[in-house]
């Protein structure tokens, strides 16, 4: 609509005036919209609740304001080159309206990134691979928005009261970057399906009832006590937790979550994690990647993988990322895998040495 709006106000036949009035305004909606839609991202809900329509206050305001003007006094309005422009002057309530919408959308974008980062902090605690999940897409996303309509409101006469674009440039600089944004939200939405299922599904701790809980409960703080769990029954626990992660490998899966061991365990995963915080000192990532890093170390030694690189065999031991696996093996060894991989040369001579530093 707003490339409607652009394309029909450089024409020389404006027609459906009051709609294109309305198209106008759209951009009002920026804020918003981005809004809901990171919000349908990190809760994996589409739906709109009636609360909801708050959000139309601004756009509301600003048409009523401009429609009032226009019929109900004698300083009609006109469109021109990207622009409603008003007979006599557009109104101090209008011109103050606008500025302050503007203000808006970038508040309403900033709270979009704080929500990104609050919800994906704490990941270790449910994920063996948080680094999938991290939404770095959807930050860079919103980062994006907001640098480009920092641009856009410096170019506008209205905000500064010089033109830095022409009246053309600000149309098609606003259009291009709408339907670029556009577009890229639907690839990255259908391109990272994985890491908004993963953001939902598996990680409710402490509610076992509903797997799809949204995520707003689950990154906060896990406290344990009023658990109930005993220090005899969590060292049980602790010994079948190692005695599986033995028997069963579940390190290997890629995707491993809190609630993939817990429901194996026939336990709740706030048990689970609280067994591991507290009688192995360590989060569930790191629990899991250590297993991992013992799982590459034994498979090196045993020389089956002659004709795979140092990666493949990460991949292999359940890493999803080389700069995860890097820094992991690093920070339990002491050592790169490259240098590890050296130090048993002597013996296994055909493994290839790609050091995943580079």
């Amino acid at each position: 609509m707003n490339f409607y709006f652009y394309w029909v106000s450089f024409s020389d036949n404006v027609f459906g005036f009051d709609f294109l009035v309305i198209c106008w305004g759209i951009e009002i909606l920026q804020g918003p919209l981005i809004y809901l839609y990171t919000r349908s991202v990190l809760n994996g809900r589409t739906n709109i609740r009636l609360v909801d329509l708050m959000h139309l206050i601004p756009y509301g305001t600003v048409m009523a304001v401009v429609f009032s003007v226009h019929y109900l006094t004698a300083n009609t309005l006109t469109i021109s080159n990207g622009y409603i422009i008003f007979k006599t002057g557009a109104p101090l309530v209008l011109k103050v309206l606008i500025n302050i919408i503007k203000l808006i959308t970038l508040t309403y974008i900033g709270i979009s990134i704080y929500k990104v980062y609050s919800r994906t902090q704490g990941l270790s605690q449910y994920h063996s691979n948080p680094e999938r999940i991290n939404l770095t897409w959807l930050r860079l996303f919103l980062m994006g928005i907001a640098v480009g309509d920092l641009i856009l409101y410096m170019a506008v006469p209205d905000m500064l009261g010089f033109y830095m674009l022409s009246d053309f440039q600000i149309a098609a600089l606003s259009t291009a970057t709408g339907v670029a944004f556009s577009y890229f939200a639907s690839f990255v939405n259908y391109r990272h399906q994985f890491e908004l299922n993963a953001l939902v599904v598996g990680v409710s701790v402490g509610n076992e009832q509903n797997a799809q809980e949204p995520f707003d409960e689950v990154v906060t703080e896990v406290k344990y006590r009023n658990s109930g769990l005993s220090e005899a029954r969590a060292l049980e626990l602790s010994y079948s937790l190692m005695q599986y992660m033995s028997d069963a490998k579940p390190y290997l899966n890629k995707n491993l979550t809190l609630r993939d061991v817990a429901r194996d365990l026939n336990v709740t995963s706030n048990t689970v994690s609280q067994v591991i915080n507290e009688c192995m000192k360590k989060n569930f990532f790191e629990f899991i990647n250590e297993y991992r890093v013992q799982e590459f170390k034994q498979n090196i030694k045993r020389g089956q993988h002659d004709n795979y690189t140092i990666l493949a065999v990460a991949q292999e031991c359940g890493f999803a990322s080389k700069s995860t696996f890097y820094s992991t093996f690093k920070k339990i060894t002491g050592q790169t895998p490259a240098d590890f991989v050296k130090s048993h040369q002597a013996t296994f001579r055909g493994t290839k040495l790609v050091d995943v530093s580079s």
